[in-house]
């Protein structure tokens, strides 16, 4: 090993050491060739690791003030990971922030000439000190045989606490009674039902036989009691069951949660007085954080976020009751943790996400929390270090951390892996009845892709198809061409941010946005290697929902100012932009080129006509569920869309008959139990392409290491 003797000060991190006398980098004492820009750049990084640095700043000091392009400035990032092993989905040492910049996660310890003086003295030590362990290591030897040495525990261990065909999605752990409430159903048609297990006998109870649905099932912290949610889409009761000593229910109490706007449970209060809510999606935004009261039915909001995301939609309190945690989306896919005092109100922790969460469990010893997605991301947040760690390793396909069980002990959920695929259909013709007794045959192909998740789009005229494909968490877009061979043609980072994509009228060019970036894709079918996606937008500029115009050269799009929409046109050849109309967050024209639909803020979808070279409403179509260009579409006179109704998955169509008259509402079920209701349909209008959820297949385990 080559020795480091003219290192003088400079930084130690994990195996590497960074010598700011010499420029010259070092991994477990070894030198490494690093080039200049890469050395100032990590320097950068680890001299400013208490903050986010952007990319402004990169170009202003590493770059000393020359013009860096984003790609360039990602490439030296690169590098700089690669030279690191580091993982840009689950990084150690840089993440990504987007549309901020980066920011440096890995502990540093500063080298400094008396630290190492005092590790040259040190090194005199080492030969008395091999002689010393050798002398142990044999004493140790001859004391212990062989039969009486213990067993190497694994480094984890997996206990699978349900197996029962079909999925169990949901699972809440009690200390207290040793029990465990989950949510199961038994296909991906079936109702979500109640149980119970028992972790001391292992016995499992089922609990409710009807045909509602159930969710938001929690034990009381003493774990006597469980409140629950029951009912069919937005008409729903919340219940609170009694048990006794011997584990029995004794009575199920309805109680009521009267607000203005609809809430879910998140949780008990810890003194069992009341319940924590959060504001359903569909409410307007921001939302917040509330308790609610069982004895005065109060609802008492605990967080007025000022943001421009959705705002606070997940919180925990700690086990002492001290402390509640709060997930917070402060912009378009970009979330916060936020720890709250709850005796002084005080914020004593604010950090940005390393990943977009959905679920947060506090540790045990309540030093800190762990957040987890549906991707089998986990990170690690300890008050101590103020800082997130990857420090948990899930096992293949587990997700969502549901419940801390002990110092090391986890219960989250294992999936099979396959959770969506494609599904091309006949155009439904809604109200057309076929009386004829021959039976209609249609021919459509069987899309069973592995990895296929989302997404699906037609290119151009032809059948081909373009669709998000997940594997081993890796992202990527795949093109499916006439001759039913499969290309990915760009890959992504991490499996997330991926909002939507377009394709171009001619078929060559595929336009995508990716956490509010525009990212297009040209001569599709030529690619043979996926390559990371080519950004055309300012990293810290909003775009949203992609449509192309008919020449293939414009894109219209969604442009944030604040949290003020308007649509534009873009040049993608010269980036010239105009502003076409001001309020809304998606538009599309039909193929006459003389109307279009456009959404609002608010859902409210509205037939636009131009007059005078200007788009002006005429009339509105009424609210949809997404804004999302792959939840709707405008085809000749009729307007289509998706919806989900009682875990039905619709598709409906309005006609436009004329400027001011609408034809009835017309649905027909496309899917039960669908996760994602994206769509596209063929432009000759003969098949539709749409997400399909898979049978469900899950577990509840308990992860211990």
């Amino acid at each position: 090993m080559e020795e480091n003797n003219e290192i003088r000060t400079g930084y130690r991190i994990s195996e590497f050491e960074l010598c700011t006398t010499s420029e010259q980098f070092f991994k477990l004492g070894n030198r490494i060739a690093i080039e200049p820009q890469l050395f100032s750049l990590l320097h950068f990084l680890i001299t400013n690791r208490a903050n986010i640095v952007s990319r402004e700043q990169i170009e202003r000091v590493v770059w000393a003030g020359r013009p860096a392009t984003d790609e360039s400035i990602r490439a030296a990032i690169k590098k700089l990971r690669d030279l690191l092993g580091d993982n840009a989905r689950a990084p150690l040492f840089i993440k990504t922030i987007p549309k901020q910049g980066y920011k440096w996660l890995a502990s540093v310890e500063e080298i400094t000439a008396s630290s190492l003086e005092q590790k040259q003295q040190r090194k005199g030590f080492k030969p008395v000190l091999i002689v010393l362990m050798i002398a142990v290591l044999g004493l140790l030897l001859w004391i212990f045989s062989p039969k009486h040495l213990p067993e190497v525990s694994p480094q984890s261990t997996i206990d699978r606490l349900t197996t029962l065909s079909g999925s169990e999605i949901f699972a809440d752990y009690n200390k207290a009674s040793q029990q465990l409430v989950f949510l199961h159903r038994e296909s991906n048609i079936s109702a979500q039902q109640l149980y119970i297990k028992d972790l001391i006998t292992n016995e499992i109870q089922r609990l409710s036989w009807d045909d509602k649905h159930y969710t938001d099932s929690f034990w009381s912290p003493d774990g006597k009691q469980l409140v629950f949610t029951s009912g069919f889409g937005p008409k729903v009761k919340h219940f609170v069951a009694s048990f006794d000593e011997n584990r029995n229910v004794t009575e199920v109490t309805p109680f009521e949660i009267m607000a203005n706007t609809p809430k879910y449970i998140l949780g008990w209060q810890i003194d069992q007085s009341g319940l924590w809510l959060a504001d359903e999606v569909t409410n307007p935004t921001p939302h917040s954080i509330y308790r609610f009261d069982f004895t005065t039915q109060d609802i008492e909001p605990v967080s007025l976020p000022n943001v421009t995301g959705r705002g606070d939609y997940y919180a925990a309190q700690s086990k002492n009751g001290e402390q509640i945690a709060i997930l917070r989306e402060v912009e378009n896919n970009q979330s916060s943790l936020i720890i709250v005092d709850l005796t002084s109100n005080d914020v004593i922790a604010n950090h940005l996400l390393p990943f977009t969460a959905n679920r947060m469990v506090w540790l045990f010893d309540d030093s800190g929390v762990i957040i987890s997605n549906f991707f089998g991301q986990a990170a690690t947040f300890k008050l101590a270090n103020n800082g997130f760690a990857f420090d948990i390793d899930l096992p293949p396909n587990a997700i969502d951390i549901y419940a801390s069980c002990g110092e090391r002990c986890l219960i989250l959920r294992q999936h099979n892996g396959d959770y969506l695929d494609l599904k091309e259909i006949p155009q439904p013709k809604l109200n057309q009845v076929n009386h004829s007794e021959t039976p209609h045959l249609f021919n459509t192909r069987v899309l069973k892709k592995n990895g296929a998740q989302d997404l699906p789009l037609y290119v151009g005229e032809r059948k081909a198809l373009v669709y998000a494909s997940l594997e081993a968490n890796q992202l990527a877009l795949t093109l499916l061409n006439n001759n039913n061979q499969e290309q990915d043609i760009i890959s992504f980072d991490t499996p997330e941010g991926l909002s939507a994509i377009a394709a171009s009228f001619d078929g060559d060019r595929i336009a995508g946005v990716v956490d509010g970036r525009l990212f297009i894709v040209n001569d599709i079918h030529s690619i043979k290697t996926a390559h990371p996606p080519k950004f055309v937008s300012k990293a810290l500029e909003r775009l949203e929902n992609p449509v192309w115009h008919e020449d293939s050269v414009h894109i219209y799009l969604a442009h944030y100012v604040g949290n003020s929409p308007a649509i534009i046109k873009l040049n993608t050849q010269t980036n010239e932009r105009s502003r076409i109309i001001d309020g809304f967050v998606s538009f599309k024209k039909n193929s006459d080129h003389k109307s279009a639909i456009a959404i609002d803020p608010s859902l409210m979808a509205w037939h636009l006509t131009k007059q005078d070279g200007q788009w002006q409403k005429v009339n509105a179509l009424g609210k949809v569920h997404s804004a999302n260009v792959h939840r709707w579409d405008y085809l000749g006179n009729v307007f289509y869309y998706t919806k989900l109704e009682q875990r039905v998955g619709l598709l409906c169509q309005r006609t436009i008959k004329a400027q001011t008259s609408l034809g009835a509402e017309q649905c027909t079920a496309i899917g039960k139990n669908m996760f994602r209701l994206n769509f596209d349909i063929q432009p000759n209008d003969s098949t539709l392409v749409m997400v399909e959820s898979l049978s469900a297949q899950s577990d509840i385990i308990r992860l211990t290491w």
